[in-house]
């Protein structure tokens, strides 16, 4: 069966359900801005960190390659719809770091 619709309003219906998407995206990510959260560290490239917040949204970060596979407090300095850019709050994980030491 065809189409009622011509490929071009195919198109601009999938680009405007795309826009609508992406301004959600862009909505939701920044309720978050400038807000410290947990992060689990998954993967380091050099000193770049991906880590994923308790929802599955993944973060951006530099930090240490031991990190991987630790939770780390990290502030969102930077929404990209389906991403977050942010910096780990290093007071908190040397702090913590010192924790463990004097614990051995």
């Amino acid at each position: 069966m065809p189409s009622p619709l011509s490929e071009e309003e195919i198109k601009e219906n999938f680009d405007r359900l795309l826009d609508a998407v992406h301004e959600t995206a862009k909505i939701r990510g920044e309720r978050l801005l400038n807000q410290t959260h947990s992060v689990l560290v998954e993967k380091s490239e050099g000193s770049q960190l991906t880590g994923r917040l308790s929802y599955d949204t993944s973060v951006h970060f530099e930090g240490d390659p031991c990190l991987v596979g630790k939770l780390v407090d990290v502030k969102l300095t930077k929404s990209h719809g389906f991403y977050y850019m942010g910096k780990i709050n290093m007071q908190e994980h040397c702090l913590q770091k010192l924790l463990r030491g004097a614990q051995k």
